[in-house]
């Protein structure tokens, strides 16, 4: 639960809300400047060094603390929250020698994007892969929706690698350079909660051995890890959205009504109110939990899916109940609920739609027999 937590994150937190009062509320969300004030003001406050390593000047943050900062700044509902935290190695932490100072090093210092390719289309006869040949890597294949393509530098691709033989090699996560030769961006797109996509096709694209991350045959894993904390991500940021919400549609429901009594006196209001509530208690309460296992060091791959299919259906089922709570001018473009409706939506498709991660956790009780209840 968020209650009873250390006393060091207990005033972190607090220091996020007087940040959000200070730093962020007063800018103008539109000016030009406004993220690299933020950012700037991230740093001196120590939030944007909490995604860091430590080698690198950062000071990282646990699970647990993360997870109470991104809900804390998700539920203030302000776009320049992604500002905040600084750049972090996701899948890129192992990364020796000339992958380090190539990739890894630029990345943590703003100079250079990665973004991650996992996603296959489903025209795709094969899914994508590479040859070893020589100290190269020959790949051919394609990426259909690659968050952040369109700007990155460089795309971490999981590929599946045969030895020169054609003998299997297992995946591997590579990186792949948007300058190598053969690599076409097929397609650029948005989706319609504004963020940007972009489709990639591989042909014959010689990559160095250097820079597959890690070893031949420890790609899925790599790759499932890097998820598994994006998802917890997605699941604080969800949560925080549905406070927001919830402390917005509040104050709607409490103030004067045409009617003489506030809306919050009806009982058919009262009621889905209450079932937004609950809801919402269980996806924190299923969070925080969650948080405190991957701290632990406990297998919670299982428990990571099943928090982050919870906590954004809730999130959809609540910011559609605000909405309908409202009424039809939440629907109006530039409303903040119409803004969240439209966001709130990707989430159950972000690291994996919710159905096919609901096949992962039967699949992990069954065959594996992991997850806690």
């Amino acid at each position: 639960m968020p209650d009873n937590l250390p006393k060091d994150i207990q005033a972190v937190r607090s220091e996020a809300e007087q940040f959000i009062n200070d730093a962020l509320q007063p800018l103008d969300k539109d000016a030009a400047d406004a993220g690299d004030k933020v950012r700037a003001a991230s740093k001196a406050a120590g939030f944007y060094f909490k995604t860091q390593p430590e080698e690198f000047g950062g000071q990282p943050a646990s699970t647990l603390e993360l997870t109470v900062l991104r809900e804390t700044f998700a539920a203030c509902n302000s776009p320049l929250t992604r500002y905040i935290f600084g750049p972090g190695p996701g899948v890129l932490h192992v990364a020796e020698d000339d992958l380090r100072a190539d990739y890894l090093e630029p990345v943590l210092r703003g100079e250079k994007r990665g973004a991650f390719g996992f996603t296959e289309p489903d025209s795709a006869k094969r899914p994508s892969w590479g040859v070893v040949d020589g100290d190269h890597i020959v790949i051919n294949g394609q990426k259909s929706y690659v968050t952040g393509g369109a700007t990155a530098d460089f795309i971490s691709a999981l590929i599946n690698v045969e030895q020169a033989d054609r003998e299997k090699a297992g995946t591997a996560m590579i990186v792949i350079d948007k300058n190598d030769d053969g690599v076409v961006m097929t397609r650029q797109f948005s989706s319609m909660d504004g963020s940007d996509h972009a489709a990639f096709s591989f042909e014959n694209v010689r990559v160095p051995l250097h820079r597959v991350i890690g070893k031949l045959g420890e790609g899925m894993p790599r790759a499932l890890a890097s998820i598994g904390n994006v998802r917890m991500m997605v699941s604080a940021q969800a949560t925080g959205m549905c406070l927001w919400a919830l402390d917005y549609i509040e104050q709607h429901l409490n103030a004067p009504h045409r009617s003489g009594s506030p809306l919050s006196s009806r009982e058919g209001v009262r009621l889905r109110y209450a079932d937004m509530r609950i809801e919402v208690y269980a996806a924190r309460s299923m969070l925080y939990r969650t948080a405190r296992l991957v701290d632990a060091g406990e297998n919670a791959v299982n428990e990571t899916a099943a928090t982050k299919v919870f906590a954004t259906e809730v999130a959809g089922r609540v910011v559609d109940g605000a909405v309908q709570l409202f009424g039809g001018q939440a629907l109006v473009t530039g409303h903040p609920l119409e803004a969240l409706y439209r966001e709130v939506r990707s989430l159950r498709f972000v690291e994996g739609a919710s159905d096919l991660l609901r096949l992962n956790i039967a699949k992990g009780r069954f065959e594996l027999q992991k997850g806690r209840l």
